[in-house]
């Protein structure tokens, strides 16, 4: 079955995702001072060097996530389909927790909410769900 272009374009982007958050993971994990260093204008955040490799860790692992999800989008699986959906569904719930709250009325969080919700809409067309086998 043909991948549709939307599709493909959602993969390469969790690819793109993944190999960025990979990077950064592995950057913190094997370079912790230099991040130190670039955060320390920040003096709010008060981080060292054990934080800063827990969280390179957990962006290693998130990246490779986004590798998998990007090779299922790919590979037309029905388990990314599955998996897509439901990361955006956390993401709009916490797009409207963050709005709900006056955490952050902006529009990067509007923005953000909106192309969450174009590609939840986009998932349920029928020629999409069709070629995950769900239609």
């Amino acid at each position: 079955m043909e991948r549709p272009l939307g599709i493909t374009i959602l993969a390469v982007l969790q690819l793109v995702f993944g190999v960025l958050l990979l990077a950064a993971g592995l950057g913190s994990v094997l370079f912790p001072s230099g991040v130190l260093e670039s955060v320390s204008q920040y003096p709010e955040l008060s981080l060292d060097q054990d934080i800063v490799s827990i969280i390179g860790g957990v962006a290693i692992v998130a990246g490779l996530l986004c590798i998998v999800l990007a090779y299922g989008l790919f590979r037309l699986k029905k388990w990314a389909w599955i998996t897509m959906l439901v990361l955006l569904i956390i993401n709009i719930i916490g797009d409207l927790g963050s709005l709900i709250s006056e955490q952050a009325k902006n529009w990067q969080v509007l923005a953000h909410l909106l192309v969450a919700l174009v590609i939840v809409y986009y998932l349920f067309r029928p020629e999409v769900k069709r070629v995950f086998g769900r239609g």
